[in-house]
């Protein structure tokens, strides 16, 4: 499958410059960077988390750990993983396991970790498993209404 449709227009009228790396089928961010050849810390993942109050998107390092506590803490909400059936909800126009660090195109809330903010690129899966975009880090918080960068996450 190539990039999604809807990933794809999004980036095209965001009038921003980004680059498509192609690679074969992988099934792994790790695999995905591999491919590239990239490091697993270059590249960019999303968590996808619900309570009461909705769904919140994360987006951090690919080699980082979510520290659910400083989470819990910043936004005092008892956040959970949204089960894989749900993602396939969340993200229907994505392959299976792929959720892109859009937030926008999926109307949904974003928390970005703050080891991102300094980043020259941001490199993610944009809904498929044969390919990675890489945006610069100033151009990527371009795709978001409000950017909120926050430490929560761990090595």
């Amino acid at each position: 499958m190539a990039m999604p449709g809807t990933i794809r227009q999004f980036l095209e009228n965001s009038s921003l410059s980004y680059e498509i790396l192609n690679h074969p089928r992988t099934s792994s961010l790790a695999e995905a960077a591999q491919a590239c050849h990239l490091e697993l810390h270059q590249l960019t993942r999303t968590v996808m988390l619900a309570d009461a109050e909705g769904l919140l998107m994360v987006i951090m390092a690919a080699d980082e750990l979510l520290d659910f506590g400083a989470l819990h803490q910043l936004l005092d909400r008892d956040l959970e993983l949204v089960p894989q059936h749900k993602l396939a909800e969340i993200f229907d126009d994505c392959e299976k396991n792929s959720c892109p660090p859009l937030a926008k195109v999926y109307g949904l809330e974003a928390i970005i970790d703050s080891k991102l903010e300094s980043r020259d690129e941001i490199i993610f899966e944009p809904g498929s498993h044969t390919s990675l975009v890489q945006i610069s880090g100033t151009d990527f918080n371009h795709l978001f209404d409000k950017v909120s960068y926050a430490p929560i996450t761990r090595a």
